[in-house]
């Protein structure tokens, strides 16, 4: 197993960075789950639905297939034994292999304690080693602390989708960001 690195969080946990294992598979389904509850959440991420363990086994399938044959960059950050963050950049193929999209969970109670900023940091690095040149992501113009992180770590607006997200029927715009890797 790749332990990327090992950090201090802001209130004082070590926080784990490791590759993502098959035996993470009930703590992200929790995590993922935990977060589709989250109704304050619902205009930065979308209206999310809690997924079945079937469905999300076979989505978690496809990720940790994706990790292991190199389609993926996937980081998960582990306190206590626990996932609590999880990173991910699906790379993309033929002539834009170069590049890959970015998204990022945190669990509620983790937040705010520097582990965002280290877990895209050692993504960051994880590309520019599988020899990435570009980084994308996209998300909601109300999603301001994420935004914040990303241009934190280097990330740059590039466009706004008017109406690129939808909840309740309200449109809201969306943000698109990149992150040029020398």
């Amino acid at each position: 197993m790749t332990i990327y690195g090992r950090i201090i969080l802001k209130n004082g946990k070590e926080a784990i960075l490791r590759e993502l294992r098959w035996n993470d598979l009930y703590d992200l389904y929790d995590l993922q789950n935990s977060i589709a509850k989250e109704k304050e959440l619902e205009k930065c991420l979308g209206r999310q639905k809690p997924k079945s363990f079937e469905e999300f086994l076979k989505y978690f399938s496809k990720i940790v297939i994706n990790t292991l044959t190199g389609k993926d960059i996937r980081i998960v950050a582990e306190v206590d034994k626990k996932v609590v963050g999880y990173v991910s950049i699906k790379i993309s193929s033929n002539c834009f292999s170069h590049r890959g999209w970015l998204g990022i969970m945190i669990r509620k109670e983790y937040r705010n304690l520097g582990l965002g900023t280290e877990l895209l940091k050692y993504a960051i690095r994880e590309a520019k080693k599988r020899g990435l040149k570009l980084i994308l992501l996209e998300t909601s113009s109300y999603n301001k602390a994420a935004i914040h992180v990303f241009k934190k770590v280097g990330f740059k607006e590039v466009g706004i989708i008017p109406h690129g997200l939808r909840v309740n029927n309200e449109y809201i715009d969306t943000l698109v960001m990149f992150l040029k890797l020398e």
